[in-house]
């Protein structure tokens, strides 16, 4: 059985983004089509404790609650004026618009598979700096916050998932007596780094989980890699061998990271169905 996204159709894709620029001129508003860089703060968070929510068993003892995604969506649709990259790709019953929404308000398979190994390794976070990129539900991050991490940051394209999604799931799962540091932004990854280059931080483990789906942004992610992690730290990528339809997976991000020669890579576990799912560790060389 193959894996392929639930791609728009061009036509009506195309038909949408027109709509929203031309609502964005009526308003007077600048239009851009990719996300410039933007910190969240918990004071400007939705309020989401009126919505259901789904529990994620990692292992025995480990339990990550997560708010309804699709309650989270329908809301977004109900009380959003003008279309935003959730209610767009809502409207056209998508998982992914390029350059318009990426997919955050769905829990893919490979962050699971990435929060479950981690769950299981012997992967350390006590006082450790820790970036989740692409974060939406930010399950894999959210375990390094219960597992002592000294700092968090999460990461995702877009600033509604961050506000409606990510941070309600922070916390419904933040210890009472928490004393990690959390962060939120969202914007390209070219931003990002743009943004954050100033600030004199290294983290020691990064993590993202189905993230490698186009090919063309495999160079602002490792540059994101290059420039933030620390010289002894790790990075944790979970995704598909192939995503068919997009071009991108496991093998094509792998060769794409060797031939530029600045980090080791190595698969530490291998989920076996119809298209495989990994996990590749990538250090500096």
């Amino acid at each position: 059985m193959s894996f392929t996204f639930n791609f728009p159709d061009p036509e009506n894709s195309e038909n949408a983004v027109q709509e929203e620029k031309q609502e964005k001129e009526d308003e007077g508003d600048e239009i851009d089509h990719v996300e410039q860089f933007r910190e969240i703060f918990t004071s400007e968070a939705v309020q989401a404790t009126d919505l259901p929510t789904f529990s994620y068993e990692m292992s025995d003892c480990v339990c990550i609650k997560c708010v309804d995604s699709q309650a989270v969506e329908t809301r977004l649709c109900d009380e959003q004026r003008f279309t935003c990259g959730v209610t767009a790709a809502a409207n056209q019953h998508s998982d992914l618009i390029p350059n318009v929404y990426e997919g955050g308000l769905k829990v893919w398979e490979c962050a699971l598979d990435l929060a479950e190994y981690l769950c299981k390794s012997t992967v350390h976070f006590k006082n450790k700096n820790v970036l989740e990129l692409g974060c939406g539900a930010g399950i894999p991050a959210i375990l390094a916050l219960l597992n002592g991490a000294s700092s968090v940051h999460f990461q995702d394209y877009n600033y509604e998932v961050i506000e409606s999604y990510t941070i309600p799931n922070v916390m419904l799962n933040v210890p009472e007596k928490n004393t990690c540091t959390c962060r939120y932004f969202s914007g390209d990854w070219d931003s990002f780094r743009n943004h954050m280059s100033n600030q004199n931080i290294q983290y020691d483990v990064i993590l993202s989980a189905e993230t490698i789906y186009k090919p063309e942004n495999y160079k602002k992610l490792t540059a994101i890699f290059e420039h933030f992690l620390s010289q002894d730290g790790e990075i944790y990528v979970a995704a598909k061998s192939n995503y068919f339809g997009v071009g991108g997976g496991t093998r094509d991000f792998e060769s794409f990271v060797l031939k530029a020669g600045k980090f080791n890579v190595e698969t530490c576990h291998t989920v076996e169905t119809g298209v495989p799912r990994e996990i590749m560790k990538l250090t500096r060389r």
